[in-house]
């Protein structure tokens, strides 16, 4: 159960996510002394969202290219 609340995300600005084992830049500000906590489980965590997150956008962009591709072809 510590695992799993080790790996829950941190939303910065903009919507921008980030794993629990990165310090935000509002920590970094109020403690300038404090060391980035970097854990393996918080690292694997960041690299599969960015991946799953990656190729959801591959596809919606293949969707979207494939729609394009129609309406060009419906047009000559």
């Amino acid at each position: 159960m510590e695992e799993a609340s080790s790996q829950n995300q941190l939303v910065g600005s903009g919507g921008v996510s980030s794993p629990a084992g990165v310090a935000n830049r509002q920590n970094l500000e109020e403690a300038p002394n404090q060391r980035l906590q970097y854990s393996i489980p918080g690292i694997l965590h960041f690299i599969q969202h960015e991946w799953a997150r990656f190729e959801m956008e591959r596809s919606q962009w293949e969707l979207e290219r494939a729609e394009l591709q129609d309406i060009v072809e419906e047009s000559f």
